[in-house]
């Protein structure tokens, strides 16, 4: 198989923008949105009261609530979590391992989770589980996007920024392979972009479980077989092993 990257659009000024498809969600528009939920936010919390921790799910998180949270008008905290569940970057496998864990203790606090984007929920919801079972005194989310046509398990949100269809978006936090997190918008992928992602993923994957590779683990596992087919992706796949 040969796989290799067109150079348009992958090096130079405005790479990044030449692989979007269309804008989703341009920048105004996202400032509306983020200021929206957090005028709902202040309300809720402000009728209730109550110690308010807002915990996020890192990565696609990190933009979108470091700008909510400047329209929050209620004393809080933050705290981060990371999990993992993306095999090859695009489908969640739904087992969820706990990357990084929360610094503070939840119980008897109100927490708000913030994401940047529910999908089928398989993964957000064994999340939700897993912090109501350390007695939070309530559990609410926010999420910036939803995609309620790929939704295969329930999920409750309370805030939400925007219902979007079924199309695999990035920025504004959102990546693909880890890049495009830096667009201020929200933008659809060029699907001839996400099959080469997604191909020379699969590739270099077969390559580093091969029965002649180092069963060490080591991030030293490199071929000749890796030059000329995405060598760039390497590191994102090492991520991905471990």
């Amino acid at each position: 198989m040969e796989l290799w990257f067109n150079q348009d659009g992958v090096s130079g000024e405005g790479m990044l923008e030449s692989r979007i498809d269309s804008i989703l969600i341009g920048e105004e528009e996202i400032r509306e949105r983020v200021a929206g939920l957090g005028e709902q936010i202040t309300q809720y919390y402000s009728e209730i009261g109550g110690d308010l921790i807002v915990v996020g799910l890192l990565r696609g998180c990190f933009v979108f609530m470091a700008d909510l949270v400047r329209h929050i008008r209620y004393p809080l905290t933050v705290d981060f979590m990371a999990v993992s569940s993306y095999g090859d970057g695009t489908v969640s496998t739904g087992d969820v391992k706990i990357v990084m864990d929360l610094d503070a203790s939840i119980e008897g606090r109100n927490v708000l989770v913030v994401e940047d984007i529910i999908d089928t929920g398989t993964t957000f919801k064994k999340i939700l589980r897993m912090l109501n079972n350390r007695n939070p005194a309530s559990l609410k989310v926010c999420t910036f996007l939803n995609k309620p046509s790929r939704r295969t398990h329930p999920v409750q949100i309370d805030f939400c920024g925007k219902d979007i269809p079924d199309e695999f978006v990035c920025g504004y936090g959102l990546d693909y392979a880890q890049e495009y997190r830096n667009l201020p918008y929200v933008g659809v992928l060029k699907q001839e972009d996400i099959w080469r992602v997604r191909t020379i993923s699969q590739y270099l994957r077969k390559i580093m479980t091969r029965k002649d590779v180092d069963s060490s683990g080591s991030s030293a596992r490199i071929f000749p077989e890796m030059l000329g087919c995405g060598f760039f992706l390497l590191p994102h796949i090492i991520l991905q092993q471990s």
